[in-house]
């Protein structure tokens, strides 16, 4: 499980681990590709209000940046699958 800690030299300035590129990148690395990354809860403030973004944004975001499973404890659910499902269409989340 990642959370949504910023580490200086792995995370993005002003973003968190869970949404971050370069951090899933460096677990799947490290992990191995057969391990199931999921975020911490993507309801959180820690993850959306430092980018000043909704948690079904923040959702949308964790999986484009790689993590396999977007956990959404706290936020509406609906909404979550909604911009999931938007993001597919459009193809700015590829459904694989």
């Amino acid at each position: 499980m990642v959370g949504h800690l910023t580490v200086p030299g792995l995370t993005e300035r002003g973003r968190p681990a869970s949404l971050s590129p370069r951090a899933l990148r460096y677990l799947r690395a490290h992990a191995g590709s057969d391990t199931l990354i999921i975020t911490d809860s993507l309801g959180m403030a820690a993850a959306s209000s430092s980018l000043r973004i909704a948690p079904e944004q923040a959702c949308v975001r964790a999986l484009r940046a790689g993590a396999d499973v977007a956990l959404a404890v706290d936020a509406n659910p609906r909404a979550a699958i909604g911009a999931i499902r938007e993001a597919i269409g459009s193809g700015a989340l590829p459904r694989a």
